[in-house]
């Protein structure tokens, strides 16, 4: 049977979807949607002479469990979202990006989770468009605050594609001071100077600490100050460093700036790596794709569930040691969490009146973190139930902090003290029949001409939609083949016998080996040339005389050879004396009645006399045969 070409291509492109096939990616799509995940995939498509796909790979996929979906909806919509990048989880190499929130009890859930290629732009931009299109929809809030390490591919995705457009993104500290402290491993600096030390009872600071203090500067006062001290502590060469690099960052990683956001008091990525040693539990570099993501979403779905008891647990605990005047209509409504926080600013505010002994105090301007970080009414909102003593209404806490609360739609929430509150209902995404009803509705409305013209457009616009359909209909058919494996990379790792799945060194670790290891060999060669000499020649006098000086232990040498520390040269020891001869040699007697002499002197070894060789001595019977004993 001869077919042509269009008819081979159709017959391949409806070919049925084998999930059996190692070479596709069906059983985990299947594995996916059977565990109630939502799935986004980025592939590669082959196109023929005529634009037409025919063959498929995937590039990236991105995964979301619609409990994890509405948990986005609720607690990081107007908030903070946490996403880094693991490895070593699956087979082909590629990297897992995490993106992780924090829910009203203060325990982190994961969200979402992607198999990509790299820590590259077009990686991030992919994720967060699918973030968009699942979780932030029908008028749910995009986070507020987006935060991550300093990856060159975050960076690039918020500031030139425009990824998270409404998200200010935050960089995370710990990784600001560690790679300060690679920057100044690789330009040099002692440990020393870069931990300080401690001279008597005085504790000298050391780069690292003048870091540390410039990161958490609390004012625009104590930055300009601690600015000043970390430029002055470092050489010229490295000042342009902190100018040209972190000045512009300032407004994205400095305590007095990050304070003002509304990111749930966190200044680290910490939450997010906390679910890299879960996963890694579960996962390893010998797993497929698909099996990798079998084991995740058994563990991501363990951890939801956990999360959903500790609501429903909160529900019916209460704190006995509360102020139940104060808190009785917050008691069971709200998390535990935002009723202890509340607490510490209720109790704060009244040691104030109680020390200013009337409640009529002036507490100025409000820039209080509890406000603008955690959505939570600060003391300038508790004053006038302290005034009143009325209770504390559930309109003063955001919605998010609400036990089973609404997705959060609206970021002109205030505290109030209103006792009523429109309750939110979490809306239904992409209703496509509620869409179709709603157009019919206003078609009625319509005159008679007026409705034939709608008709006319509205018959057309229903031909490109079945177009687009028909269309998603044949991709469904072509079958998304594996990804291409990641290039291995090679890296330092903590033990060179550890364990095969441990980490590897980080930058500022991998510069800290370095410069420990420069020390190291500093000490060696100082050494070495405080106990060695480089000896040529000996004159007649006995003086020694020196060569030109060689290059130091473990320098290079200009070639492909080390020179090694040459052992000090020694002038051999004058041979012993020989013993007196007591007996002269007899002349003319031929070698066989020659008496026995050793070759060298002194190699005898000495042996006790006895009493009958003593007796033959002393009688003269008996002569001295050896040379290490006198000879009469």
């Amino acid at each position: 049977m001869t077919i042509n070409q269009k008819t081979y291509y159709n017959l391949l492109r409806k070919k049925l979807c084998d999930n059996s096939n190692p070479d596709t990616i069906t059983g985990l799509l299947e594995m996916l949607q059977e565990a109630d995940f939502v799935c986004r995939t980025r592939t590669d498509d082959e196109l023929d002479a005529e634009d037409n796909i025919i063959s498929r790979k995937l590039v990236q996929i991105v995964f979301l469990h619609r409990e994890a979906i509405r948990f986005g909806q609720r607690y990081i919509s107007d908030k903070v979202l946490i996403v880094d990048g693991t490895c070593n989880t699956n087979k082909m190499r590629m990297p897992l990006l995490v993106g992780v929130g924090i829910t009203n009890s203060g325990k982190t859930f994961p969200l979402a989770l992607s198999y990509c290629p790299g820590e590259t732009a077009e990686s991030y931009d992919f994720f967060f468009w699918c973030l968009r299109e699942e979780v932030w929809v029908d008028g749910a809030l995009e986070p507020a605050v987006l935060m991550g390490d300093q990856a060159a591919g975050l960076i690039k995705a918020v500031d030139v594609l425009h990824s998270m457009p409404k998200s200010k993104l935050q960089f995370c500290n710990w990784h600001a001071v560690e790679a300060m402290r690679a920057k100044y491993n690789k330009a040099g600096y002692t440990s020393e100077e870069i931990d300080g030390w401690i001279d008597g009872e005085l504790e000298i600071k050391g780069l690292t600490d003048h870091s540390w203090d410039y990161i958490k500067s609390a004012t625009e006062e104590e930055l300009k100050t601690n600015r000043v001290k970390l430029i002055n502590a470092l050489r010229p060469k490295e000042q342009g460093y902190i100018t040209d690099t972190w000045v512009p960052k300032e407004h994205r990683v400095i305590f007095c700036y990050t304070k003002l956001l509304a990111n749930l008091g966190c200044v680290a990525t910490q939450r997010s790596e906390a679910y890299h040693p879960p996963l890694k539990k579960v996962t390893n570099g010998q797993l497929s794709l698909e099996d990798s993501a079998s084991a995740i979403s058994t563990k991501i779905h363990s951890i939801l569930k956990n999360l959903s008891m500790d609501e429903d647990r909160a529900l019916i605990d209460a704190d006995l040691a509360l102020d139940m005047n104060a808190f009785r209509d917050l008691v069971n409504v709200v998390s535990i969490d935002a009723i202890r926080r509340i607490e510490k600013e209720w109790l704060l505010l009244h040691e104030l009146t109680n020390e200013a002994g009337t409640t009529n105090i002036d507490l100025g301007f409000c820039e209080c973190e509890l406000l603008l970080r955690f959505s939570l009414p600060c003391k300038h909102f508790l004053l006038q139930a302290c005034q009143s003593g009325t209770p504390l209404p559930k309109s003063l806490v955001h919605p998010r902090w609400w036990l089973k609360g609404p997705t959060i739609r609206s970021d002109a929430w205030k505290p109030s003290y209103a006792q009523e509150q429109q309750l939110i209902l979490s809306p239904k995404r992409k209703d496509i029949y509620k869409a179709i009803q709603d157009v019919m509705l206003v078609q009625d409305r319509l005159g008679p001409e007026e409705q034939s013209r709608f008709d006319s457009q509205y018959l057309q616009a229903q031909k490109k939609a079945k177009t687009i359909a028909e269309r998603h209909e044949d991709l469904s058919h072509i079958p998304i083949g594996m990804p291409d494996a990641v290039p291995k990379k090679t890296w330092r790792k903590k033990k060179d016998h550890g364990k095969t799945n441990a980490r590897a060194l980080t930058a500022a670790e991998a510069s800290d080996k370095d410069r420990q290891e420069r020390e190291r060999l500093a000490r060696i060669a100082g050494k070495a040339r405080a106990t060695s000499k480089d000896v040529t020649e000996e004159d007649d006098d006995g003086i020694y005389t020196w060569d030109s000086l060689t290059p130091r232990v473990g320098e290079s040498q200009g070639g492909t050879t080390i020179t090694v520390a040459p052992k000090a040269a020694m002038r051999p020891p004058p041979p012993p004396e020989r013993s007196p001869s007591f007996s002269p040699t007899p002349a003319g007697l031929p070698p066989s009645t020659a008496p026995a002499r050793l070759p060298e002197p002194g190699q005898k070894r000495k042996r006790a006399p006895t009493n009958r060789y003593t007796e033959g001595r002393q009688a003269g019977i008996v002569r001295s045969q050896g040379h290490s004993q006198q000879q009469q």
